[in-house]
């Protein structure tokens, strides 16, 4: 393999994930990537490797865009997605999130791509009734448990299937929550500035956690290993959100989170969080949504990344303890550290 002649095609380039894996390329001697990202979206997570990445501008669910970018494309790593638990923002969801994993796929099919990968999670996996431990086999059932965000990464996948149906080669990367260092407004890492301005309750569930480099690397390797498929839980540990935000404050040096959260302090919080985004237009941080996944108490098996991969995890402590440390750091300096 002749890394320095490859194309590769990385969307959400600018995205915690799909920075991570450009970093990674980088490091690995890859030299021809080309990051697909919106044309507003910020490039603070890359803006000291920004000259190195050729840039393609547009949205996923636009298939001119798509279309262009993967021309010529070997390999196509797709970080592209959008988190979100707030009801106003589940139509613009599943369209990113399906109709952009389709036009990708498509794309792929269209320029003879040698191999996709797919960056999902372990959310379209589904939450099965009575079932805690949950592993690749497990088979997607209809429950009040899955969210619309789960409900839209699993018919993503379904769309990545329907591409390997047609021809194409597919890896399908499951990871968990997802921590490190990034934008700290955003996403799974606000859990981190939350417990460094004191938050007061924990939620009393059980979830997988990651390493976002072990997410870029997983993906790179799967993109190496061609003869790979199929899915691939990517989780450090399962561990309860008490200990993980127990854990956190300990780095941080600030107060852990005292206090369960029960359902009628969740509501009255749900009915501010609501009322603070309708007013200050502020990202909404608890739903009804969010609540459930906070109290559900699942875990997810990586044997199969571990013996077939080889691969050997970040331990979820030293995650926390340099991901702390880069927030302390960012506080101090205003600027953003990459975890290394």
């Amino acid at each position: 393999m002749n890394k320095s002649r490859l194309n590769i095609v990385v969307t959400g380039a600018t995205g915690l994930v799909g920075s991570y894996v450009v970093r990674r390329l980088l490091d690995r001697g890859y030299r021809r990537i080309i990051g697909l990202t919106r044309t507003n979206s910020s490039r603070k997570l890359v803006g000291d490797i920004e000259g190195d990445i050729q840039w393609a501008a547009g949205d996923i669910r636009d298939i001119l865009t798509v279309d262009e970018a993967l021309r010529g494309a070997d390999y196509v790593i797709h970080t592209a997605g959008k988190v979100s638990f707030d009801p106003a923002e589940e139509r613009e969801m599943y369209q990113v999130n399906v109709r952009g994993t389709a036009q990708v796929v498509n794309a792929c099919l269209k320029h003879g791509v040698k191999k996709l990968i797919h960056v999902s999670s372990v959310a379209a996996l589904g939450r099965p009734e009575g079932q805690m431990d949950l592993d690749e086999e497990v088979e997607w059932s209809a429950s009040p448990n899955n969210t619309p965000y789960a409900r839209s990464k699993y018919a993503a996948e379904l769309e990545v299937f329907r591409g390997e149906a047609e021809g194409l080669n597919v890896s399908i990367i499951q990871p968990g929550t997802i921590l490190g260092s990034g934008d700290w407004e955003r996403g799974s890492v606000r859990l981190i500035k939350g417990v460094a301005r004191g938050l007061p309750f924990y939620p009393g569930g059980v979830n997988g956690f990651v390493d976002v480099r072990d997410v870029a690397d997983i993906s790179i390797r799967l993109m190496e290993e061609e003869e790979l498929n199929g899915r691939w839980i990517a989780c450090s540990e399962s561990v309860s959100y008490a200990y993980l935000l127990y854990e956190m404050a300990g780095y941080l040096g600030s107060s852990a989170p005292k206090w369960k959260l029960s359902t009628p302090v969740a509501n009255m919080a749900i009915f501010f969080d609501n009322l603070r985004n309708k007013i200050g237009r502020k990202p909404r941080f608890l739903t009804q949504a969010s609540y459930r996944v906070g109290q559900a108490k699942y875990r997810y098996e990586n044997a199969k990344v571990r013996t077939e991969l080889g691969y050997r995890f970040i331990p979820l402590g030293e995650t926390l303890r340099q991901s702390c440390e880069a927030f302390l750091a960012y506080e101090k300096r205003g600027v953003f550290v990459p975890l290394v």
